[in-house]
């Protein structure tokens, strides 16, 4: 089948963006699920970082890491190069999520 791209209610997304159409449906299904199993690769690890080099400098690390991150996701059409932006995307979670939060409590004043 082809997408009638003349109708105004067709859409352009990672599924025509990667061609999915003809991929197992393990495949597609790995796409998102990277993001879930970079998390769990690092969310016992991760956090000690804060304590060794300092929670401001783990945070804005992880802030460019993921700017950089997300635009190659926006410009790839590679589902390999997704899937390991996704794992790495994953990765730096913990560090804006719970760090973050941590570091953001700390700069509160009492």
């Amino acid at each position: 089948w082809k997408i009638d791209w003349s109708s105004p209610e067709s859409l352009y997304n990672w599924y025509s963006r990667f061609d999915l159409k003809c991929e197992a449906s393990w495949r597609i299904s790995l796409i998102p699920t990277c993001y879930f199993i970079g998390q769990a690769l690092v969310v016992w690890w991760m956090p000690r970082l804060s304590d060794k080099f300092g929670r401001k400098f783990v945070v804005q690390l992880s802030a460019i890491l993921c700017s950089i991150l997300y635009t190659v996701m926006l410009l790839t059409y590679n589902q390999n190069v997704l899937m390991a932006v996704l794992l790495l995307f994953g990765m730096t979670m913990p560090l804006q999520f719970t760090i973050g939060y941590i570091y953001l409590l700390e700069l509160m004043p009492e």
